[in-house]
């Protein structure tokens, strides 16, 4: 997954990548410090990190840049107190895929500053057009960060809960004292269903893709040509950012008009929070082909 030699002694299964996010919280965070991470962002980030006391430093990513990370703004972000960098490449849910060059330049910063990288790599498996390149792979970051992995999206077992991180092994050691307390050890036959999925990894992950990569295409061309919608093409996953701002609604009445007249068969999930979305809201398409295609037009008013 790092595209880097580990050993069983730098890894740790957790319950899902969300419980890695929350047991490498524990494991780095403490009052004072602060975390960067660019925004819009995966929906626990802030309340893992407000658990251990440690302040949220978002950094605002724009559509006037397809939602790729600004990285002045990023290294302005920097201070004295910040320990870690957050980011989930590829992404839910700008559905952007980080180039070699970005992450070099994180990466830079990260050695510069001496700071810690989270780096959330579940949907590693699912990448369209762009490879996918892992940040620990590069110079001097195996021994600063944690990669996070699951099989919920590669696999589809998200109710399985089964994750897994990667890291350095004094910190993989704090975070296996910390997950006896936690979960005591994930059940043996939810092991054995990632060992199977595992060993057939390589077929099932192209099946995955190939499936989402269709379902996108088919969203992307039904909503890009709707009136008021902008839509920009996602690199990864099953997700799509929609801005809605042209139709005159707020994300969270344009949601409920698609609910309401059941205009089309997938779900348009409008996140609450104005400061994260500001008139975007997500698309997902995880759902049959011959749904999407069956999709009524879809009209605004």
């Amino acid at each position: 997954m790092t595209a880097r030699d580990v050993s069983a002694a730098n890894v740790i299964l957790t319950a899902g990548a969300q419980n890695g996010v929350f047991a490498t919280s524990l494991c780095l965070l403490e009052a004072g410090d602060e975390v960067i991470v660019p925004e819009p962002m995966y929906l626990t980030y802030e309340a893992c990190v407000r658990a251990t006391g440690a302040t949220l430093v978002p950094v605002p990513v724009s559509r006037s840049r397809a939602f790729h990370l600004d990285y002045d703004a990023l290294e302005a972000a920097i201070t004295s107190h910040t320990k870690v960098i957050f980011f989930a490449t590829p992404c839910n849910p700008t559905g952007v895929v980080m180039g070699r060059t970005d992450l070099e330049r994180i990466a830079r910063l990260a050695c510069e500053h001496d700071l810690w990288v989270l780096s959330d790599e579940v949907y590693a498996d699912l990448t369209f057009e762009r490879e996918h390149v892992s940040i620990a792979a590069l110079p001097g970051m195996a021994e600063r960060t944690v990669t996070l992995g699951s099989l919920s999206k590669s696999h589809a077992m998200a109710g399985w809960r089964v994750g897994w991180a990667i890291g350095p092994t004094t910190l993989i050691e704090h975070m296996a004292r910390l997950a006896l307390a936690m979960l005591y050890g994930l059940p043996g036959f939810i092991q054995q269903a990632a060992l199977t999925a595992l060993e057939h990894k390589a077929q099932i992950a192209a099946e995955m893709r190939e499936i989402y990569q269709r379902c996108r295409d088919i969203v992307f061309e039904r909503l890009h040509r709707v009136p008021g919608l902008h839509c920009l093409l996602p690199e990864d996953g099953m997700f799509m950012m929609v801005d809605v701002s042209g139709t005159g609604l707020e994300t969270v009445d344009f949601a409920w008009q698609l609910f309401a007249r059941k205009a089309c068969r997938f779900s348009m999930r409008a996140r609450s929070a104005k400061r994260r979305m500001g008139s975007c809201g997500l698309v997902s398409w995880s759902t049959r082909r011959g749904s999407l295609k069956r999709a009524n037009g879809l009209r605004i008013s």
